[in-house]
Order: C-alpha cells, then sequence, then structure tokens
C-alpha cells in the first residue's frame, strides 16, 4: 500500500509513515475527477503540519515545483488549492477560538497539538457517524476517520461518555442561539403591538413573559453546568430549572393565544396585516421555546448518558478483569502440573535407537 516502513541497522521497523500523493497535483477537481478527500472532510489538521503550511508562501512553492516537468496551469492549479487550504484552516481557526478543546465539528478544520488529539475520540473525527455507504472518499460521507471508524464499530464501543459531554455543550449553544433570535421576536412583537389599536391581552401575556426570561437570561450569568478534571457534567439544576420554568410559561401562554384564533383564516388575510404578523410571531416564538426546552432536558439526558456508560465501564472493565484472573490461574495451574510432573520424573528423555549401518 501507501507506505513507507522505517528499519534501524539490525533490522528492527522503527517507524511507519502513510503516503498518498498520487492526486497532488494536475489540474483536474480532485475531489470530483480523483476521489479526493474534500477540504470540508479533513476536520483536523496536526500543529506542526499548519505551522510549516504557514512558514510557505506562493513564490517558495512555485520554485519547489520547478524542475519537475509541470505545465504553467498544472502548476496554477497547485497554487490555488493551495491558497484555498490555508484559507480555510485561518476562518475555521476563527471560529473554533472560543470552542474548548477536543471539539470538532463536521465541515471545519481544527488545528490540533499531540496533546489536543489524545482527546479527541476517532468517532468525532469521521464525516459519517454510522457504517457508512459503499462511496468514494470524494463523496463527501466519508474520510480516512470514516474508514477506520467503520472498522472499529464492528468491534469497540463508541466514546459515548466523550460525545455525552459534547452535546451538552451543543444542547447550550442551541438555548443560546434561540434565546438571541427570541429577543429580536418580542422587539417586532413590540412594535406591531404599539400600531394596534386596543391590543389583544393574550398576546401582551406572551410578551411579558418573553420580556421576564429575557431579563433573567441577561442578569444571570450563571453557566448551565460546569465540567470536572474527568469530562463528566455537572449539572445546575437550578439554574436549568428556573430557566425551564419561565419557557414553559411562554409557551403556556403562546398556546392560549393560539388556540383561540382561526389560523386558517388569519394565514389567508394580508401579510403586512396586524393579525398575520401577531399569530406569524406567537408561532416563531413558540418553535424557539420548544427548540430551548428541549436542549435543557437534553443537558440532563446527556448526564444520564454519561451515567450509564460510565456503568457499563466499570461493568467491562469488572468483567475483563475477571476473564484475566481466570486465564492467570490456568496458566499457573498448568505451571504446576509440569512442574510436578518434571519432580516425579514423568517427562523422561526417551532413549536413542541405534542406527545399524546398512552394508
Amino acid at each position: 500500500g501507501n507506505m513507507l516502513y522505517q528499519f534501524d541497522d539490525f533490522g528492527n521497523l522503527i517507524g511507519v509513515i502513510g503516503i498518498d500523493n498520487d492526486a497532488c497535483l494536475g489540474t483536474k477537481d480532485h475531489v470530483g475527477a480523483l476521489s479526493g478527500i474534500a477540504l470540508e472532510n479533513l476536520s483536523i489538521i496536526p500543529k506542526e503540519t499548519y505551522q510549516y503550511l504557514m512558514g510557505l508562501d506562493r513564490e517558495t512553492l512555485k520554485t519547489m515545483y520547478y524542475g519537475y516537468d509541470l505545465t504553467t496551469e498544472e502548476i496554477e492549479a497547485a497554487l490555488n488549492r493551495f491558497d484555498k487550504i490555508k484559507d480555510k484552516i485561518a476562518n475555521d481557526m476563527e471560529y473554533y477560538k472560543d470552542k474548548p478543546e477536543g471539539y470538532i465539528e463536521d465541515g471545519r478544520i481544527r488545528v490540533v497539538s499531540d496533546e489536543e488529539l489524545d482527546k479527541i475520540s476517532i468517532y468525532d473525527l469521521a464525516v459519517y457517524k454510522g457504517n457508512p455507504p459503499n462511496v468514494k472518499q470524494g463523496n463527501k460521507k466519508k474520510n480516512l476517520f470514516t474508514s477506520v471508524t467503520s472498522l472499529a464499530n464492528g468491534s469497540m464501543p463508541k466514546d459515548r461518555h466523550r460525545t455525552a459531554l459534547f452535546n451538552a455543550y451543543d444542547n447550550v449553544l442551541t438555548v443560546l442561539d434561540s434565546n438571541t433570535s427570541l429577543e429580536s421576536v418580542y422587539s417586532q412583537m413590540v412594535s406591531i403591538d404599539e400600531r394596534t389599536f386596543n391590543g389583544s391581552r393574550k398576546f401582551r401575556n406572551i410578551m411579558n413573559s418573553i420580556d421576564d426570561y429575557n431579563k433573567y437570561m441577561a442578569n444571570d450569568k450563571t453557566d448551565f453546568f460546569t465540567e470536572d478534571n474527568k469530562g463528566f457534567i455537572i449539572a445546575n439544576v437550578d439554574r436549568i430549572s428556573d430557566a425551564s420554568t419561565k419557557l414553559q410559561t411562554i409557551l403556556s401562554y403562546i398556546d392560549s393565544y393560539i388556540s383561540g384564533k382561526n389560523s386558517d383564516k388569519i394565514e389567508k388575510e394580508d401579510r403586512n396585516s396586524p393579525a398575520f404578523i401577531r399569530l406569524k410571531l406567537a408561532k416563531e416564538a413558540k418553535k424557539l421555546v420548544t427548540s430551548s426546552i428541549n436542549a435543557l432536558t437534553g443537558i440532563l439526558d446527556n448526564i444520564d448518558i454519561q451515567k450509564r456508560a460510565s456503568i457499563s465501564d466499570r461493568r467491562i472493565r469488572q468483567e475483563c478483569k475477571e476473564q484475566l484472573n481466570k486465564i492467570t490461574s490456568e496458566i499457573n495451574q498448568k505451571y504446576e502440573n509440569i512442574k510436578k510432573g518434571f519432580n516425579n520424573n514423568e517427562f523422561k528423555e526417551e532413549p536413542k535407537k541405534s542406527v545399524v549401518p546398512h552394508k
């Protein structure tokens, strides 16, 4: 295969390097025409490789290509690919700068040190999380980590503990994103209510409950959860409970408002009419509030996943320990039997038969 094996002077294998550069040049689209790995599929890049890339520029790279019988078009295509990967890495570094160590997102490249790489599950690096269909690498459903994962899926459990932690972080981001959108919806509600003569009391109940929730979120900056030094989620139950209660209050007011409206009739009205806009805003708010409630519940669900994974891991370790003890006991017993046999002269060397020479 595409491997370089390194041996010392005594013939011992001391290193293995994987290479796959048969599609590194040329003018064709590497993903489509040559089944290459798309930039969105890479997931990570080692810090050393990143530093080497950043140390290069177009002129240096162009000089390196001289003498390899490449056309001007081929060199230009290589330089364009070089620019694309540098730009992609720079943009994704900006995105990841406030994300926790070990956090990986599909479609982005993260620069990682060896220490950070140890914190990332191969399962998270895979582009396609299940057993992938039989597709080419350039199909954007597969990368090399996906191939490894598909093999491991048959014999190894997924890293449920770490996955639960990252999912909990995603839950928090969902709440924060929904809250930002809810603030915008609230502003639009205030605007349409000010333009409505003798407005709806039920609609104002929605507005007041959203305003109460927004103020609560703005004033209380306590985290919904923290993690200990082993990556276990420690929920702030009071914070989650308070936020959920306020969201449930908003939801009940929204349901009360929508249930009293003839939605089919209102949705046929002019889209600029106050009734249409109020109903539309109420439904948008319901989606955002429901998303936040589900996300907060998700944090608690991920704690349960971690607990179950921890119990399962302890059970597996105990089973392995028992199996190892059993094998060790069997080996020791066989050793004792062999020792006994030698002591009792049960293993005597048979005398060699004399060989009569042919005449």
